[in-house]
């Protein structure tokens, strides 16, 4: 006797080999029936004989969850039996089907999700590096278990038509692997070859007689190798090279090359900022950098992200240049992601064995990635050749970076994008399902959205600073359209006033969801709603502790907060502390100006003269003489462009910039607090335990709320200057002494305000070693909450917007 019936299976289930596992299945369960891409997931429509095996839907469902793709994450599986007798639109064909196949995907609206793109498989390298395999040398080789997906995907369901490779028609040889179910190449979407799919390029710019070179390969493999080896000639002789990746255009150089990386430096306006670093394999890695055991698994996972890693001693120049990461004790490594890549760096290998290559986006400082093929002349003024393809890249997808705990037990994001984008989770325990768009904010930004209970987090787009970049916002939000057919009930934005992302927002919701309402988030409620959702904190749980703690967000009270102690959970918080508000100097200009943030403490104390007298031998303190002090001074009291500010980020600066570090400015956000915290090692920091400074806790007579004093750390910071002690001492006894203050507000709060949970969020939380103090000084009975996969920086407030919405909408319906 035949039974009938109809599997949805949801989650991550398209471009990774769902359809041939299922079609293997169902050979081997000896089932009849067919498989296919909906809007929705995977269909499976089965006949099955229930005589022979009883227990069909149980095994057939277990083989599903437990026996999955690697790439695949199978949310739900929900099997529905089919009544013989029922009105059925595809009953009839079931029950005359006599095997079992794959057909082609139904659109419809999208419910299922869109796949990241993956680094290239091992079996796939093989046939890279196989000269009897037909695609030897093809820096496009993919399969169903690799590749790009989010970079090419115009459209879901995610088939061929819908993506970038549309414009390619496979030949023979290929189209017979992708209808072959047992090929793991079978509806593998990128499928090409050299035969049939996209070509390289390489284009010198303003060639040499002894370098002129221009080559566009034909058909043969070999060709590539050789584009390949010109291109590590260039790179040999201190040329820049474009180079067209997954997600958008890199600017390669020697790593070991002073002047290649001074021109680069040059060239893309980035004085400072840390040059991202590849390397051929691990071994190459390890010459390098501390690698933990989590910090290897996550270089050789399939989104093969950028690892922060501690640098392995002081390397000899030839090797490394200072200029890729001046200052800083870590370096940014990644692995190959693409066989062009594999292709580059092995051949690097042999031309300058052990050496590292630069890898930065190609951009101008504060500009976004350059990834369309159209935008190739501005690469011009940053290349001096460029290695591109044919291939169109649909969206920009710049390198996710991580970083090892200073335990080296775990890896922390700062920057989820390529590989890891979009990020999906399910809403804690007792969060609605609800159909809302949050904007995020304008540093660091990403955009999330909620659909049923399912929370994306989208790519990281960047900071709102120029026009560049808040173009690609507003082609993001198209993008929405495009891809989820998102049509929201509820948007989201920060209560900043100023913020480029809630005009945008707003024009979206005028032309594609009028009828949404709009609901305004405080930014730090967001960062701690966000380390809660990551936590996994159900809704309805006793509020938390949150020291929310960065460089600035506009305030419930219309001033700028940023070194925060709240109370509360997903739907309310009250504000219990904070670092007591210093006003920013200038405006934004403190933003970037440390010397500003010093003064502004400097002014609590004493006028700089006295200072001066009183500490002779703090040099910082005599090179403030030179600056406008007294046009500062009037401003703050007549306050003009001095808005108060309760930062902790500003904060750092002011202790680098006493320290004589940054003192001017900074060439990239968080340069200062980088390079305090790059200062410290647990054996320094053991060493300064009993010397933290103080800062003194007390209560504001006006508001109630815990003040942490930092004017008082001023006097004690002088002193050891003037003593001569180190920067490095300095640096560890102020993280100290802050730790402390904030553990010893959060303590005497706690007996009127019980918790048993802290949550830690915010840029600052980014540095290891403030996280290790917190984890070190914590009482036991004291439970804290950190990032790990939602960075702590901005990028994850689009997520906390949405929690607080949800939960709010909860509290609404429950009355």
């Amino acid at each position: 006797m035949n039974a009938y019936a109809q599997i949805t299976v949801t989650g991550v289930v398209q471009g990774v080999g769902f359809r041939p596992f299922v079609w293997q299945l169902a050979k081997q369960f000896g089932h009849n029936g067919w498989v296919l891409n909906n809007a929705s997931g995977v269909e499976i429509l089965l006949k099955i004989n229930r005589e022979n095996n009883p227990e069909a839907e149980k095994q057939f469902v277990e083989a599903l969850r437990g026996q999955a793709p690697a790439l695949a994450q199978v949310d739900r599986v929900l099997w529905e039996w089919i009544d013989p007798n029922a009105a059925h639109s595809e009953l009839a064909e079931l029950k005359a089907c006599s095997d079992f196949t794959i057909q082609k995907s139904r659109s419809g609206l999208m419910q299922t999700a869109v796949l990241s793109d993956a680094a290239t498989c091992s079996a796939c390298l093989r046939d890279v590096f196989d000269p009897e395999n037909r695609r030897y040398g093809y820096p496009f080789t993919n399969c169903t278990h690799c590749g790009p997906r989010y970079s090419i995907i115009r459209s879901m369901p995610y088939d061929r038509e819908y993506t970038s490779m549309a414009g390619f028609n496979m030949c023979p040889v290929c189209q017979r692997e992708y209808q072959n179910p047992s090929d793991r190449r079978f509806h593998a979407q990128p499928n090409a070859c050299p035969a049939c799919g996209p070509q390289l390029r390489l284009t010198q710019f303003h060639p040499s007689s002894e370098t002129s070179h221009t080559q566009e390969n034909g058909l043969s493999q070999p060709d590539n190798w050789r584009m390949i080896e010109q291109v590590c000639h260039y790179l040999a002789k201190g040329l820049i090279l474009a180079i067209k990746g997954l997600g958008g255009f890199h600017l390669v150089c020697d790593a070991g090359n002073d002047s290649a990386c001074r021109t680069l430096r040059q060239r893309k306006s980035r004085p400072q900022k840390p040059f991202a670093l590849m390397a051929s394999d691990m071994d190459v890695v390890k010459r390098y950098a501390k690698v933990s055991k989590a910090a290897e698994e996550r270089l050789t996972s399939t989104q093969a992200p950028i690892v922060l890693l501690p640098k392995l001693g002081k390397l000899p120049p030839s090797e490394l240049s200072e200029l890729v990461a001046p200052n800083q004790s870590r370096l940014g490594i990644m692995l190959p992601n693409t066989p062009l890549h594999s292709m580059l760096m092995s051949t690097w290998a042999k031309t300058c064995p052990d050496r590292l290559l630069v890898f930065t986006s190609a951009n101008l400082s504060g500009h976004p990635q350059i990834y369309r093929d159209d935008k190739e002349a501005e690469l011009i003024q940053l290349a001096d050749a460029v290695l591109t393809h044919n291939r169109p890249i649909i969206r920009r997808l710049e390198d996710s970076v991580m970083k090892t705990s200073v335990e080296g037990n775990d890896c922390e994001a700062l920057r989820q994008s390529r590989g890891f984008a979009p990020l999906r989770f399910t809403m804690p325990e007792g969060f609605p399902s609800l159909n809302t768009l949050a904007s995020g904010g304008d540093l660091k930004n990403s955009i999330a959205f909620q659909k049923g209970n399912e929370i994306t987090l989208l790519h990281f787009l960047g900071d709102m600073e120029n026009f560049d970049i808040q173009t690609a916002y507003g082609e993001a939000l198209q993008d929405l359209q495009q891809l989820y057919q998102l049509k929201p009930e509820h948007i989201i934005t920060d209560k900043h006033p100023g913020y480029y992302v809630k005009e945008a927002i707003l024009r979206y919701r005028e032309k594609h969801a009028p009828a949404a309402t709009l609901t305004e988030i405080q930014h730090h409620h967001a960062h701690l709603n966000a380390c809660l959702f990551e936590n996994a904190i159900p809704l309805g749980s006793p509020p938390v502790l949150g020291i929310i703690l960065d460089g600035l967000g506009f305030g419930e009270d219309g001033t700028f907060w940023g070194g925060e102690i709240l109370y509360g959970t997903y739907d309310h918080f009250i504000r219990l502390g904070n670092l007591a508000p210093r006003p920013l100097l200038g405006g934004d200009k403190a933003n970037k100006e440390p010397w500003r943030n010093l003064y502004a403490l400097v002014r609590t104390q004493d006028s700089l003269g006295n200072l001066i007298q009183r500490y002779p031998q703090v040099q910082s303190l005599r090179q403030l003489q030179a600056k406008p002090t007294g046009l500062l001074d009037s401003m703050s009291k007549s306050g003009l462009n001095s808005p108060l500010s309760s930062s902790t980020g500003r904060l750092f600066d002011a202790v680098a910039a006493v320290c004589d570090l940054c003192f001017d400015g900074m060439s990239y956000e968080g340069e200062a607090a980088m390079q305090l915290e790059s200062l410290l090692s647990e054996k320094l920091l053991r060493q300064e335990w009993e010397n933290a400074y103080v800062l003194q806790v007390e209560t504001d007579p006006q508001s109630g709320r815990q003040l942490l004093d930092t004017a008082s750390l001023l006097s004690q910071i002088l002193k050891d200057l003037n003593q001569h002690l180190s920067a490095s001492q300095v640096s560890a006894r102020f993280h100290l002494g802050l730790v402390k203050a904030l553990l010893k507000s959060a303590l005497l709060l706690r007996n009127t305000h019980p918790f048993e949970l802290i949550a830690l969020s915010g840029g600052v939380c980014q540095n290891g070693w403030l996280i290790w103090i917190f984890r070190q000084m914590t009482p036991p009975e004291i439970t804290l909450l950190t990032h790990r996969r939602l960075p702590a920086n901005d990028q994850s407030i689009a997520v906390g917007q949405l929690c607080a919405l949800a939960a709010q909408q909860s509290k609404s319906v429950l009355g």
